[in-house]
């Protein structure tokens, strides 16, 4: 019985850098991307993991699964460019990461899976190996299915590419998800190829241990180099992706490249095709010159948004298109890889999933669901045109796809939560400026004389590269224990830090601590209150020792950094009444009434009229009856138990 690796740590430790060799030219493109044809399944006795659950039967179907094919590059006409961090900017991932709103949703507290040719295990892609055991820190899980000899090691390179684009921590090529836990279950061999009873297998696995590690997402960039032009359920998975949808767990599937092949008919590979998983198509991130693939697709020019030509592409089974050429990310041995596929577009969707889970369940108190995460997806993307703009040799479909847009959806996500969200009323406000009593300031920070500061004044430094490490604190004692807002001002400039760091501290025995990077570029715009734009930095619960800290730092800020005034404002949350003046006790209608005008009142009235329609009706169409009058009284109650009385009307809670 094959184990997997469980591993949590803490600890850091200096990484060697990362290398790379630039290689120019067709026959170095020819070696880097050696097209990935079909190959015959792997022999082998099947494994059998730790963790699978009693209930499901494999089916053990002999289906080839295998890396999507024509992801290999034959020619492209600008030489070898590594371009992978522009997707993230592409995909509104950037900017996700820059807005205060979204501070610390990278992913944290949640696994991600992906299933894969295994996974290059000490890169420092995916985290420091404090404990020195040949296993990065952030995987917390490696299964392999196959019966390599290298286990789940990444020999073939494409699942340490696809597992960096969900997930990696790097500074200069990060993931979707960089504070995701990574598990890897090796389902293709170490040629790329395998069956599809190991991804049922590795599915099984995830169902049985998703609640121990907090599984959000599967990624799944391989398929079975068909073509459907329906949803469909094959070989043997269908009901594990079912239980997977039905825990919430999204899986996110390559639509296949092989539209070129398939001489430009729609439709996708499985397990896209499936009715519970996400399809993902390929688009190129940005402009880089032209590409002839292995299968005889090509792209005479390139640009942000446009389809790849290789591409499977469906107007309703692709539920999204991602960024999928070219995608640099990890390889074998910590190397870097480049590769253009579907495969390099579903990592997207994976590691959003990550996020956007984490923060439905910070917003709005729980995961999003199948249907609600494709629909958010699909409602906030951006739309692209297949034959706008595409410059190739394929059959365009002139059907509007939809490109995933992370910064949207997030902004979806805040707006479901905003309903839920308590309303706080301010009380016993406390401005502490920047130079008042309670701030302290160390490393040679300047104290500007501007009508542009709080209180006409402000402190500055540089960043680390033309000034000394600083930081400025600032202070608040003796507070009543209960929720405070913390809000910051400060002046917008075009030359200070983006990423200026702010921590806040609930200061005690059992410390609570958050970091936010907050855009000192823009403007606060969070409230306007004595005299001055805020932006929030949250609510934080100060107990019974009464101290709150904000500190202040320019370490690794990429401009100028200002400490201006911290308003600090005691919040108690609102009753969520409606405050309906429907208050006093009526034991006929089992509801309370007052007599007061209630025109503008939409009421809690099922109005069921024999034979009609049921409507909400608002509480004024059964006012006043012969008398005329706005209020509500006696003869109004009478006539509303007539109609009760008769069947015609029913009340029902609001």
């Amino acid at each position: 019985m094959r184990k997997h690796r469980e591993l949590r740590k803490s600890s850091r430790r200096q990484r060697p850098v990362r290398k790379t060799k630039a290689i120019r030219g067709p026959e170095a493109w020819r070696q880097a991307f050696e097209a990935l044809e079909p190959r015959m399944l792997l022999s082998g006795t099947a494994l059998d993991p730790i963790g699978l659950p009693p209930t499901f039967t494999t089916t053990a179907s002999e289906v080839i699964a295998s890396i999507p094919v024509d992801v290999g590059l034959q020619w492209q006409d600008q030489g070898f460019s590594m371009l992978t961090n522009q997707s993230g900017s592409l995909i509104g991932a950037n900017s996700l990461r820059n807005d205060l709103r979204f501070a610390g949703i990278d992913g944290s507290g949640f696994a991600t899976v992906i299933m894969d040719t295994g996974i290059d295990l000490d890169d420092p892609f995916f985290g420091e190996d404090s404990d020195s055991d040949g296993v990065s820190d952030r995987i917390v899980a490696a299964v392999d299915f196959t019966g390599s000899s290298y286990g789940a090691q990444d020999i073939q390179g494409h699942g340490s590419n696809v597992s960096s684009i969900v997930a990696s921590s790097d500074s200069t090529y990060p993931g979707v998800a960089p504070g995701a836990d990574i598990i890897h279950l090796k389902v293709l061999g170490d040629d790329g190829s395998g069956s599809f009873y190991w991804v049922e297998q590795g599915l099984q696995w995830v169902i049985a241990n998703a609640e121990t590690y907090n599984i959000a997402s599967v990624n799944l960039s391989l398929g079975d180099s068909r073509n459907f032009d329906a949803t469909t359920s094959r070989y043997g998975i269908g009901d594990e992706f079912a239980t997977l949808a039905d825990m919430d767990i999204m899986v996110i599937a390559a639509a296949g490249n092989s539209y070129y092949n398939f001489d430009g008919e729609q439709g996708v590979g499985y397990p896209a095709a499936d009715p519970n998983t996400i399809g993902v198509g390929a688009v190129y991130d940005t402009g880089t010159g032209g590409y002839i693939y292995g299968s005889g697709a090509r792209a005479y020019s390139t640009a942000s948004d446009r389809i790849t030509p290789f591409s499977q592409r469906h107007e309703t089974l692709t539920d999204i298109f991602a960024p999928g050429a070219p995608i640099t990310g990890a390889g074998p041995n910590s190397s870097l890889t480049s590769y253009h596929g579907t495969s390099q577009a579903a990592p997207h969707v994976a590691g959003a999933a990550a996020v956007m889970q984490q923060l439905a369940v910070q917003e709005i108190g729980r995961r999003l669901t199948l249907d609600e995460f494709r629909t958010v997806m699909r409602d906030t993307a951006v739309t692209v045109n297949d034959g706008d703009d595409e410059s190739d040799n394929v059959t365009n479909t002139d059907v509007d796809y939809k490109r995933m847009d992370l910064f949207a959806m997030g902004e979806a996500i805040l707006a479901m939560g905003e309903a839920q969200q308590p309303t706080y009323v301010e009380s016993d406000v406390t401005i502490m400026d920047a130079g008042d009593s309670g701030f302290h300031a160390i490393g040679g920070w300047i104290d500007m004389v501007s009508t542009a500061g709080y209180d006409t004044d402000y402190f500055f430094i540089g960043d680390e590269s033309v000034s000394n490490t600083a930081s400025a604190t600032w202070d608040f004692a003796g507070l009543e224990p209960g929720e405070y807002r913390v809000s910051l001002t400060w002046d917008a400039s075009a030359a200070h830090a983006t990423d200026a760091s702010y921590t806040v501290t609930a200061l005690g025995n059992n410390p609570k601590v958050q970091t936010f990077n907050v855009d000192q570029t823009t403007a606060p715009s969070d409230r306007v209150a004595d005299g001055a734009s805020w932006g929030d930095l949250g609510i934080f619960t100060v107990a019974s020792d009464g101290a709150l800290q904000v500190e202040l730092n320019n370490t690794g800020a990429s401009g100028m950094v200002l400490a201006d005034a911290i308003r600090l404002a005691f919040v108690t949350e609102q009753s969520s009444s409606s405050g309906s003046s429907l208050a006093a006790s009526n034991s006929e209608l089992g509801l309370s009434f007052a007599n007061t005008n209630v025109n503008d009142a939409v009421a809690a009235l099922n109005y069921s009229a024999l034979n009609a329609t049921t409507r909400l009706v608002d509480l004024s169409d059964l006012i006043g009856g012969g008398d005329d009058s706005d209020i509500f009284n006696g003869d109004d109650r009478d006539d509303l138990n007539d109609l009760m009385a008769s069947g015609e009307l029913t009340l029902v809670e609001a």
